[in-house]
């Protein structure tokens, strides 16, 4: 059975905070995919400005099989890295080692 794809135009710019977290392994990837394909996107994309802070991967895969992506916006004061950092690096699926280079980076970061 061949699966019809609907189109999705959705194209947000990956803020700096987001684009220095670790990466998912295909695993990973594969397994986040399913989820969202079998019982949809749980966890919202966190946009500041514009931009995705947090939610890049489940952005990708939304894109990868056209649905449409939930998204919540914090406001432009709101501290972009402070909620990076809250909402990254408690995650399970990062190694101590993935942690630290994470924090390290974030606090390098200017907005």
């Amino acid at each position: 059975m061949t699966r019809m794809m609907k189109e999705v135009a959705v194209d947000y710019e990956i803020d700096q905070t987001s684009a220095v977290s670790p990466d998912m392994s295909t695993r990973e990837m594969t397994a986040l995919r399913e989820s969202i394909e079998q019982i949809g996107q749980l966890v919202p994309i966190v946009l500041w400005r514009g931009k995705v802070i947090d939610g890049r991967k489940r952005l990708a895969i939304c894109q990868q099989i056209g649905h449409e992506p939930t998204t919540v916006t914090i406001p432009d004061r709101a501290n972009a890295a402070g909620y990076a950092t809250a909402l990254n690096l408690l995650r399970t699926q990062y190694t101590t080692s993935q942690r630290g280079m994470y924090a390290s980076t974030l606090a390098t970061l200017t907005q």
